[in-house]
């Protein structure tokens, strides 16, 4: 037998490369969800097509309808669409938290939880009929922080994360979306059975422990946490929201930590519950930016694919 052909032999017997198990990890950011739509239309223009996608927050928001069908172009029809102020259902917490500290003497209510700003039930509501009639077309989770046990709650359609007790399947998804974007003070957290949860940038602002957990070795992590250079203390709502950054940079920074992570920190613009504008062209900057990446992205996502054996991501 001639050396070509033992060469040809030997490669033929050689175990196959796979595919890496792709994961896309969408940070919180309040009002900044659809720079996440513009990532996902960049990566979608590279031809990435991720195994799994976990969001928190905002993030979680995007996941969802991503999961669920929407493609990136029409996240943006409905950014178009975003009801805004009309989302504010206001919840008097002064007067119900005096109210509620009056009657518990007489009547005590165990499962009484003290209103935010805003009830969320609108928010609710809204995200329920984005939703209605539709089934998850590819595996998500989505992450919100249990304030009782202070540990994160997963809510995912993966089966091996519900099987080894790391998530749960969401009883309710739009329930399940309003915790995991219930700010601590701005929106009344959200009991489900014996947890009580808020925004789950509390305890994972970018959702990468999930995805491997999930087996993903390749990792998107799309980091929207920003320390403003010439920030200045000329207000009291400054001074409290650069606290809250300052504390979530070091769990940022554990997040993004890692050969299986490459993290994707687009450019972006103020953003409002007024105007659609800023919406719409955060998502385009995001797009642009991202895009511009292609060869670095490219690169990563090839890397871990030599040498490993066969599998699939959807389990």
């Amino acid at each position: 037998m001639n050396g070509k052909w033992t060469k040809a032999a030997h490669e033929i017997l050689r175990p196959a490369a796979r595919r890496p198990r792709v994961g896309v990890a969408l940070c919180g950011g309040e009002l900044l969800a659809t720079v996440h739509v513009g990532v996902l239309q960049a990566l979608h223009d590279m031809g990435v097509r991720p195994d799994l996608v976990a969001g928190t927050s905002a993030g979680a928001l995007v996941t969802a309808l991503y999961a669920h069908g929407y493609s990136p172009e029409a996240c943006l029809r409905l950014a178009a669409r975003f009801p805004g102020v009309r989302l504010f259902d206001y919840a008097f917490p002064v007067t119900r938290s005096a109210y509620h500290a009056v009657v518990r003497r007489v009547r005590p209510d165990p499962d009484w939880i003290a209103p935010g700003l805003f009830q969320g039930r609108r928010l609710r509501r809204w995200l329920a009929g984005l939703l209605r009639d539709r089934t998850p077309r590819m595996p998500f989770a989505v992450v919100a922080a249990d304030l009782v046990s202070g540990k994160p709650v997963v809510f995912s359609t993966h089966p091996a994360l519900c099987q080894r007790g790391v998530a749960v399947q969401p009883p309710d998804l739009s329930l399940a979306l309003l915790a995991s974007c219930a700010i601590p003070g701005v929106v009344t957290p959200v009991r489900i059975g014996d947890w009580v949860l808020a925004d789950g940038g509390l305890r994972d602002l970018i959702p990468v422990r999930v995805l491997r957990q999930a087996g993903c070795d390749r990792i998107l992590a799309v980091n929207l946490h920003r320390l403003q250079p010439g920030w200045r203390p000329d207000s009291l709502f400054r001074v409290l929201r650069r606290s809250v950054d300052v504390m979530l940079q070091e769990s940022v920074e554990a997040d993004l930590a890692g050969d299986d992570v490459l993290p994707l920190q687009p450019v972006f613009g103020p953003a409002s519950w007024w105007s659609k504008r800023g919406l719409l062209a955060n998502a385009a900057m995001a797009r642009a930016d991202v895009w511009a990446q292609r060869d670095r992205i490219r690169a990563f996502l090839a890397a871990s694919s030599k040498g490993s054996p066969r599998g699939s991501a959807r389990e």
